[in-house]
């Protein structure tokens, strides 16, 4: 099976660079032409626009949409990722960002092998006045002269790409609780979807509660992929040492959603220029199964969804997980997006069960991470109508699935430091442990007086229909 992974990433790269060689896109265009300026993204999640040279080792690095297409909204300029060669280390480098589709502040990333992966201090980056007004001639400019060896890869965030999860899942798999298939291939580079099954299969399925999780929907959201991981790690730790709550559980894992938009090095989006995240198309009358406007990537994830929907072997009240990553003010914590209220004149009971259970769950993660943010005062109801993940496991299971996004964050996050990869992780092992006290009692989800005002403020936090689309 690793190997059989390694072919698949050497196949995936090859695709890239065949799409890149064949890619009429302004931003292509450009960066073909402008290969002298020491700044490339001939690699796995690469990504940039338009670079300058203004000196020798001064750049202006212009961000694009997603496949270098200006239909998409301004909010789609985010994720950048490139090498940056051609200079003397130990020497000032200045790179600066425009065209940014956010205005919030933020402290990229950079590494000399793509594995290790340092901060840039807050001294080294400074924004423009324009970005206390939004995003129109709002810029950062990175000033460093920490750079020991060229070239060094730069990027908004932590990558986390094909490679990494195919690493990720080699190590997994030697766990007697792993099962690890595909459930299909990606429509545009033809790329295999893992699909994770964790349990201990001694423990009848009668005993078990399903809990299913899918990140990567948004290709460059990369913080999920992190927390995604610590939830795996807690789980599999558990049951190695017996623990009697992880065995009364299952997971189900679909790790990366968005395979092509990984590869390619998309922000929100799929080689067609398509948000997965709000393509979950059903038939009303018949809502199980998506329909064939649905990219097949849904479509696929749909399929297993549909099994556990049916399933009538696990115990009721399952969890479904939809992992994000948002951007947002530099102090705003982790947070989740709740449906629904407690009144019951807008209310159905059903509505306000699966409410509550909502509540009680970001209970539980607040009390074990510490740095979530309260829940808000109400959840709301459009969601139902919409075409998301958690729209589907509503209109097909109720409030017997708590199915709920959580979104992860860039910055600081609530901690008096820049967030590191094992920050994120620990969402993830939190997540896990208030799994294991939110299933040992159901009788308390809705009896349980959770309030909204726990947790850390809310700041600066989208709806939820603004963050999806």
């Amino acid at each position: 099976m690793p190997k059989t992974r390694l072919l698949t990433a050497l196949f995936c790269l090859l695709c890239l660079l065949s799409a890149s060689a064949c890619d009429d896109s302004d931003s292509a265009q450009t960066l073909e032409k402008e290969k002298y300026t020491g700044v490339s993204t001939d690699f796995e999640s690469g990504a940039i626009g338009r670079v300058v040279r203004n000196a020798p080792q001064n750049w202006d690095i212009y961000l694009a949409a997603d496949n270098g297409n200006a239909d998409l909204p301004d909010s789609y300029r985010n994720w950048w990722y490139i090498k940056v060669e051609d200079f003397n280390p130990g020497t000032e480098v200045k790179l600066t960002l425009k065209n940014r589709g956010w205005a919030y502040y933020y402290a990229p990333v950079f590494s000399y092998d793509k594995i290790t992966w340092q901060r840039f201090d807050e001294s080294e980056v400074t924004a423009s006045d324009a970005c206390d007004e939004g995003i129109e001639d709002c810029f950062l400019e990175i000033a460093t002269d920490r750079f020991v060896q060229s070239p060094v890869y730069v990027a908004r965030f932590y990558p986390y790409t094909t490679w990494d999860m195919y690493a990720y899942l080699d190590q997994i798999e030697a766990s007697p609780w792993t099962t690890i298939t595909t459930l299909g291939q990606t429509s545009g580079y033809g790329a295999d979807i893992p699909f994770i099954k964790i349990e201990d299969p001694s423990v009848d399925d009668s005993l078990k509660r399903a809990v299913w999780i899918h990140a990567r929907s948004h290709p460059a959201e990369t913080a999920s992929s992190y927390m995604l991981e610590g939830m795996i790690n807690q789980f599999l730790d558990d049951l190695d040492a017996g623990l009697d709550a992880a065995k009364h559980l299952v997971f189900f894992v679909a790790p990366m959603h968005n395979i092509d938009g990984v590869i390619k090095g998309n922000y929100r989006t799929d080689l067609f220029s398509r948000n997965f995240e709000v393509m979950w198309y059903r038939d009303d009358a018949d809502p199980l199964y998506l329909t064939d406007d649905s990219p097949v990537e849904c479509r696929l994830l749909n399929q297993k969804m549909a099994e556990l929907a049916q399933n009538t072997d696990y115990l009721s009240g399952m969890v479904g997980f939809n992992l994000h990553s948002s951007n947002s003010p530099v102090d705003t914590p982790a947070f989740a997006y709740p449906h629904f209220g407690d009144d019951p004149a807008t209310y159905t009971a059903e509505e306000i069960s699966l409410w509550k259970k909502s509540l009680y769950l970001i209970h539980l993660i607040t009390q074990e991470y510490g740095f979530f943010s309260a829940p808000p005062a109400e959840g709301g109801s459009s969601f139902v109508t919409k075409y998301y993940p958690e729209s589907w496991w509503w209109a097909n299971m109720g409030d017997d699935c708590l199915a709920i996004t959580i979104e992860t964050v860039y910055s600081k996050g609530g901690m008096d430091h820049w967030l590191t990869r094992d920050d994120i992780r620990d969402l993830g092992v939190a997540t896990t442990l208030a799994l294991y006290d939110y299933a040992a009692d159901p009788s308390a989800w809705g009896k349980k007086a959770i309030s909204v005002g726990g947790g850390l403020p809310r700041l600066g936090v989208p709806n939820e229909d603004a963050s999806k689309e």
